[in-house]
Protein backbone atom coordinates (compact mmCIF):
# COMPACT_ATOMS: atom_id res chain seq x y z
CA UNK A 1 0.00 0.00 0.00
CA UNK A 2 1.42 3.40 -0.78
CA UNK A 3 0.59 6.40 0.95
CA UNK A 4 1.63 10.12 -0.81
CA UNK A 5 2.63 12.78 1.29
CA UNK A 6 3.56 16.45 0.45
CA UNK A 7 5.15 19.42 2.60
CA UNK A 8 3.04 21.66 -0.14
CA UNK A 9 -0.83 22.14 -1.00
CA UNK A 10 -2.00 19.77 -3.41
CA UNK A 11 -4.70 20.92 -5.63
CA UNK A 12 -8.03 19.19 -6.33
CA UNK A 13 -6.68 17.73 -10.11
CA UNK A 14 -3.44 16.06 -7.92
CA UNK A 15 -5.22 14.50 -5.01
CA UNK A 16 -7.88 13.37 -7.43
CA UNK A 17 -4.82 11.81 -9.62
CA UNK A 18 -3.87 9.90 -6.36
CA UNK A 19 -6.93 8.52 -5.46
CA UNK A 20 -7.30 6.86 -8.76
CA UNK A 21 -3.83 5.66 -7.88
CA UNK A 22 -5.40 3.95 -4.57
CA UNK A 23 -2.68 6.01 -2.75
CA UNK A 24 -4.31 7.43 0.58
CA UNK A 25 -2.76 10.47 2.48
CA UNK A 26 -0.41 9.68 5.41
CA UNK A 27 -1.95 12.18 7.45
CA UNK A 28 -5.77 10.08 7.05
CA UNK A 29 -3.47 6.71 6.87
CA UNK A 30 -4.32 4.55 9.86
CA UNK A 31 -2.20 1.73 8.95
CA UNK A 32 1.67 2.02 10.65
CA UNK A 33 3.46 -0.86 9.35
CA UNK A 34 4.54 -2.26 5.84
CA UNK A 35 3.57 1.46 4.13
CA UNK A 36 5.21 2.59 0.86
CA UNK A 37 5.77 6.14 0.90
CA UNK A 38 5.19 8.50 -2.22
CA UNK A 39 6.71 11.60 -1.56
CA UNK A 40 6.08 14.74 -3.79
CA UNK A 41 7.91 18.63 -4.02
CA UNK A 42 7.24 21.37 -6.38
CA UNK A 43 9.62 23.37 -8.01
CA UNK A 44 9.98 26.73 -7.43
CA UNK A 45 8.60 28.23 -10.74
CA UNK A 46 5.78 26.39 -9.19
CA UNK A 47 6.05 28.09 -6.06
CA UNK A 48 6.81 31.40 -7.53
CA UNK A 49 2.72 30.86 -9.28
CA UNK A 50 1.43 30.57 -6.07
CA UNK A 51 2.54 32.94 -4.54
CA UNK A 52 1.91 35.67 -7.76
CA UNK A 53 -1.20 37.07 -5.87
CA UNK A 54 1.24 38.49 -3.16
CA UNK A 55 3.14 40.34 -6.02
CA UNK A 56 -0.42 41.86 -7.31
CA UNK A 57 -1.17 42.98 -3.54
CA UNK A 58 1.98 44.23 -2.29
CA UNK A 59 4.60 47.11 -3.84
CA UNK A 60 7.27 46.23 -5.39
CA UNK A 61 8.40 48.75 -7.16
CA UNK A 62 11.83 49.50 -4.61
CA UNK A 63 12.20 45.76 -3.00
CA UNK A 64 11.00 42.11 -2.63
CA UNK A 65 11.54 42.45 0.72
CA UNK A 66 8.08 41.75 1.57
CA UNK A 67 8.25 38.08 0.13
CA UNK A 68 10.91 37.21 2.05
CA UNK A 69 8.89 35.02 4.50
CA UNK A 70 7.63 33.19 0.92
CA UNK A 71 10.72 31.86 -0.01
CA UNK A 72 11.58 30.90 3.82
CA UNK A 73 8.93 28.83 3.76
CA UNK A 74 9.75 27.45 0.56
CA UNK A 75 13.02 26.59 1.61
CA UNK A 76 11.73 25.12 4.79
CA UNK A 77 9.31 22.58 3.19
CA UNK A 78 12.80 21.52 0.87
CA UNK A 79 14.55 20.74 3.85
CA UNK A 80 11.61 19.16 5.47
CA UNK A 81 11.30 17.02 2.54
CA UNK A 82 14.61 16.02 2.52
CA UNK A 83 14.62 14.75 6.48
CA UNK A 84 11.89 12.74 5.26
CA UNK A 85 13.13 11.24 2.10
CA UNK A 86 16.11 10.48 4.63
CA UNK A 87 13.91 8.46 7.07
CA UNK A 88 11.65 7.06 5.02
CA UNK A 89 13.22 6.38 1.96
CA UNK A 90 10.00 6.94 -0.21
CA UNK A 91 9.63 7.42 -3.65
CA UNK A 92 10.29 11.14 -4.26
CA UNK A 93 8.77 12.59 -7.45
CA UNK A 94 8.98 16.36 -8.79
CA UNK A 95 5.27 17.68 -8.58
CA UNK A 96 5.49 19.08 -11.99
CA UNK A 97 6.58 15.64 -13.58
CA UNK A 98 3.73 14.10 -11.39
CA UNK A 99 1.27 16.14 -13.00
CA UNK A 100 2.66 15.42 -16.91
CA UNK A 101 2.68 11.55 -16.40
CA UNK A 102 -0.17 9.74 -17.11
CA UNK A 103 -2.52 7.86 -14.69
CA UNK A 104 -1.77 4.54 -17.18
CA UNK A 105 1.99 5.09 -16.98
CA UNK A 106 1.78 5.70 -12.89
CA UNK A 107 -0.39 2.44 -12.45
CA UNK A 108 1.72 0.36 -14.48
CA UNK A 109 4.96 1.75 -12.75
CA UNK A 110 3.71 1.64 -9.16
CA UNK A 111 2.61 -1.65 -9.34
CA UNK A 112 5.52 -3.85 -11.05
CA UNK A 113 7.89 -1.34 -11.42
CA UNK A 114 8.12 -1.46 -15.51
CA UNK A 115 9.60 2.00 -15.93
CA UNK A 116 9.70 1.15 -19.81
CA UNK A 117 6.69 3.65 -21.03
CA UNK A 118 7.03 5.79 -17.86
CA UNK A 119 10.57 6.91 -19.12
CA UNK A 120 9.16 6.92 -23.05
CA UNK A 121 6.94 9.96 -21.64
CA UNK A 122 8.28 11.21 -19.15
CA UNK A 123 11.53 12.22 -22.00
CA UNK A 124 9.18 13.31 -24.13
CA UNK A 125 7.84 15.56 -21.29
CA UNK A 126 9.03 19.20 -20.75
CA UNK A 127 9.14 21.31 -17.09
CA UNK A 128 6.08 23.98 -17.84
CA UNK A 129 6.51 27.54 -18.05
CA UNK A 130 5.11 29.65 -15.25
CA UNK A 131 5.18 32.59 -16.92
CA UNK A 132 3.47 35.80 -15.45
CA UNK A 133 4.27 39.38 -14.86
CA UNK A 134 7.71 39.71 -12.48
CA UNK A 135 8.80 36.08 -12.64
CA UNK A 136 11.58 36.37 -13.62
CA UNK A 137 12.82 38.79 -11.10
CA UNK A 138 11.75 36.79 -8.26
CA UNK A 139 14.26 34.00 -9.84
CA UNK A 140 16.73 36.40 -10.05
CA UNK A 141 16.04 37.50 -6.01
CA UNK A 142 15.98 34.00 -5.04
CA UNK A 143 19.44 33.13 -6.62
CA UNK A 144 21.03 36.56 -4.95
CA UNK A 145 19.50 35.88 -1.46
CA UNK A 146 18.57 32.66 -1.06
CA UNK A 147 21.12 30.37 -2.71
CA UNK A 148 20.41 27.79 0.05
CA UNK A 149 16.54 26.83 -1.78
CA UNK A 150 18.68 26.18 -5.13
CA UNK A 151 20.79 23.34 -3.14
CA UNK A 152 17.75 21.80 -1.66
CA UNK A 153 16.33 21.70 -4.67
CA UNK A 154 18.85 20.15 -6.69
CA UNK A 155 19.38 17.53 -4.32
CA UNK A 156 16.09 16.77 -4.38
CA UNK A 157 16.11 16.16 -7.52
CA UNK A 158 18.97 13.97 -7.83
CA UNK A 159 17.48 11.61 -5.18
CA UNK A 160 13.94 11.96 -7.18
CA UNK A 161 12.65 9.57 -10.03
CA UNK A 162 13.48 10.94 -12.83
CA UNK A 163 12.70 8.46 -15.57
CA UNK A 164 15.34 9.15 -17.60
CA UNK A 165 15.15 13.09 -17.71
CA UNK A 166 18.23 15.39 -16.42
CA UNK A 167 18.16 16.87 -13.41
CA UNK A 168 16.89 20.37 -13.48
CA UNK A 169 20.07 22.20 -13.22
CA UNK A 170 18.45 25.52 -15.24
CA UNK A 171 18.81 27.50 -11.76
CA UNK A 172 22.31 26.45 -11.15
CA UNK A 173 23.59 27.15 -14.91
CA UNK A 174 23.18 31.49 -14.34
CA UNK A 175 25.94 33.18 -14.60
CA UNK A 176 26.69 36.41 -13.77
CA UNK A 177 26.94 37.49 -17.07
CA UNK A 178 23.26 36.52 -17.31
CA UNK A 179 22.40 37.78 -14.27
CA UNK A 180 23.68 41.15 -15.10
CA UNK A 181 22.22 41.21 -18.86
CA UNK A 182 18.59 40.07 -17.11
CA UNK A 183 18.79 42.23 -14.69
CA UNK A 184 18.86 45.00 -17.47
CA UNK A 185 16.37 43.53 -19.33
CA UNK A 186 13.95 42.90 -16.48
CA UNK A 187 14.24 45.87 -14.78
CA UNK A 188 13.58 47.80 -18.38
CA UNK A 189 10.68 45.84 -18.61
CA UNK A 190 9.81 46.47 -14.98
CA UNK A 191 9.45 50.41 -15.71
CA UNK A 192 6.98 50.01 -18.50
CA UNK A 193 5.13 47.62 -16.12
CA UNK A 194 5.02 50.57 -13.58
CA UNK A 195 4.53 53.13 -16.54
CA UNK A 196 1.60 50.79 -17.43
CA UNK A 197 0.21 50.96 -13.69
CA UNK A 198 0.66 54.93 -13.74
CA UNK A 199 -1.05 55.12 -16.74
CA UNK A 200 -3.79 52.87 -15.00
CA UNK A 201 -4.02 55.22 -11.56
CA UNK A 202 -4.11 58.13 -13.58
CA UNK A 203 -7.25 56.62 -15.97
CA UNK A 204 -8.83 55.48 -12.59
CA UNK A 205 -8.77 59.22 -11.17
CA UNK A 206 -10.25 60.51 -14.89
CA UNK A 207 -12.91 57.37 -14.11
CA UNK A 208 -13.61 58.76 -10.67
CA UNK A 209 -14.26 62.24 -11.67
CA UNK A 210 -16.35 61.41 -14.35
CA UNK A 211 -18.26 59.09 -11.68
CA UNK A 212 -18.14 62.22 -9.10
CA UNK A 213 -19.84 64.33 -11.91
CA UNK A 214 -22.34 62.14 -12.78
CA UNK A 215 -23.14 61.56 -9.04
CA UNK A 216 -23.84 65.15 -8.96
CA UNK A 217 -25.66 64.94 -12.60
CA UNK A 218 -28.29 62.28 -10.76
CA UNK A 219 -28.16 64.64 -7.57
CA UNK A 220 -29.67 67.63 -9.70
CA UNK A 221 -31.98 65.10 -11.39
CA UNK A 222 -33.04 64.08 -7.88
CA UNK A 223 -33.84 66.91 -7.15
CA UNK A 224 -35.85 68.07 -10.13
CA UNK A 225 -37.75 64.77 -10.03
CA UNK A 226 -38.68 65.76 -6.69
CA UNK A 227 -39.39 69.51 -7.57
CA UNK A 228 -41.86 68.13 -10.18
CA UNK A 229 -43.53 65.38 -7.70
CA UNK A 230 -44.61 68.15 -5.49
CA UNK A 231 -45.53 70.49 -8.48
CA UNK A 232 -47.74 67.70 -9.96
CA UNK A 233 -49.09 67.13 -6.36
CA UNK A 234 -50.20 70.53 -6.31
CA UNK A 235 -51.69 70.41 -9.44
CA UNK A 236 -53.65 67.53 -8.47
CA UNK A 237 -54.91 69.11 -5.13
CA UNK A 238 -55.77 72.93 -7.53
CA UNK A 239 -57.42 70.43 -9.79
CA UNK A 240 -59.46 68.84 -7.25
CA UNK A 241 -60.29 72.35 -5.75
CA UNK A 242 -61.25 73.30 -9.36
CA UNK A 243 -63.66 70.13 -9.62
CA UNK A 244 -65.26 70.57 -6.47
CA UNK A 245 -65.83 74.92 -7.73
CA UNK A 246 -67.19 73.04 -11.02
CA UNK A 247 -69.59 71.02 -9.14
CA UNK A 248 -70.62 73.66 -6.91
CA UNK A 249 -71.47 76.23 -10.47
CA UNK A 250 -73.00 73.12 -12.12
CA UNK A 251 -75.19 72.56 -9.09
CA UNK A 252 -76.46 76.54 -8.82
CA UNK A 253 -76.95 76.59 -12.31
CA UNK A 254 -79.56 74.11 -11.89
CA UNK A 255 -81.26 75.57 -9.33
CA UNK A 256 -81.29 78.58 -10.79
CA UNK A 257 -82.83 76.75 -14.28
CA UNK A 258 -85.26 74.85 -11.97
CA UNK A 259 -86.25 78.45 -10.41
CA UNK A 260 -86.64 79.81 -13.63
CA UNK A 261 -88.94 76.96 -15.42
CA UNK A 262 -91.47 77.80 -12.26
CA UNK A 263 -91.48 81.27 -12.58
CA UNK A 264 -92.37 80.90 -16.15
CA UNK A 265 -95.17 78.52 -15.13
CA UNK A 266 -96.61 80.72 -12.51
CA UNK A 267 -96.57 83.44 -14.72
CA UNK A 268 -98.36 81.08 -17.41
CA UNK A 269 -100.52 80.14 -14.55
CA UNK A 270 -101.06 84.03 -13.78
CA UNK A 271 -101.87 85.38 -17.44
CA UNK A 272 -104.23 82.24 -17.87
CA UNK A 273 -106.40 83.66 -14.84
CA UNK A 274 -106.05 86.96 -16.01
CA UNK A 275 -107.73 85.96 -19.17
CA UNK A 276 -110.18 84.12 -17.53
CA UNK A 277 -111.40 87.32 -15.39
CA UNK A 278 -111.25 89.56 -18.74
CA UNK A 279 -113.80 87.01 -20.16
CA UNK A 280 -115.97 86.88 -16.75
CA UNK A 281 -116.34 90.95 -16.92
CA UNK A 282 -116.96 91.00 -20.91
CA UNK A 283 -119.83 88.75 -20.60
Amino acid sequence: MYCWFSFVKLNKENISKLSKLNFKNLSESKETSDLNYFLIYPSPEQWFFSIKDDLINNDYKSSFSFLDDKFIELNKIYKDTITFKNEKRPIVLSLWQFESLSLKCLEKYFSNSDETEIKIESCNSKKPKFSFELSEILKLYMIKKFPEIIKNYYELELSSNLFGREPDKELFEITDKYLVSKYLKIFKKLSNFEKIKNDGTKNLEKLKDKILEKNENLDDLKKENIYLKNLINDLKEKNKINQISICELQEEIERQYHNLILRDKLIINQSDQIKRSIRTFST
